[in-house]
């Protein structure tokens, strides 16, 4: 729950890091049907597209509380249900 709290939509912005920033896995959300699980992420790369060419379907960003950038990626499953995984990505 802090976690959710902490985070902060942006809007996509070109960066001057010459780096290439890597995200990893923090968090993942379940929901299918009536069941809802939030579990640790288990640390996987994110293929992140240079940060001007976020888009809607790519990742929204966000910040969270202690300034870094993220990303989250949602996958919406065609069912009769509420059907959706999300996964939070946080740069190292």
């Amino acid at each position: 729950m802090h976690f959710r709290k902490g985070l902060r939509p942006v809007q996509p912005t070109n960066t001057k890091d010459t780096t290439k920033v890597q995200y990893r896995m923090v968090w993942r959300e379940d929901q299918h049907g009536g069941l809802w699980s939030v579990s640790r992420g288990d640390g996987t790369l994110w293929p992140a597209p240079e940060y001007d060419s976020l888009n809607f379907f790519a990742g929204q960003p966000f910040l969270t509380a202690d300034g870094r950038r993220g990303v989250l990626v949602v996958q919406d499953i065609p069912c009769g249900l509420l059907c959706r995984n999300a996964w939070y990505y946080v740069e190292e």
